[in-house]
């Protein structure tokens, strides 16, 4: 996922609230599938802010 990918993933969650569903329709499955692909985003951001913090840290030592 990019940058934007992963942003929208995220900005997408509360369509799978039930309160939203209510309110603009939607089915359950599509639900699930928005908190899958969210959960997606948050691994790899988890991911990359590690290899991000893991490369600042050997910069450090290097110094």
């Amino acid at each position: 996922m990019n940058k934007q990918q992963i942003a929208d993933a995220i900005l997408n969650v509360p369509q799978a609230f039930p309160e939203y569903r209510k309110r603009y329709g939607g089915d359950p499955e599509k639900g699930k599938q928005t908190l899958r692909q969210a959960a997606r985003a948050i691994m790899q951001l988890w991911t990359d802010l590690e290899e991000e913090e893991r490369v600042s840290v050997g910069q450090k030592a290097l110094a």
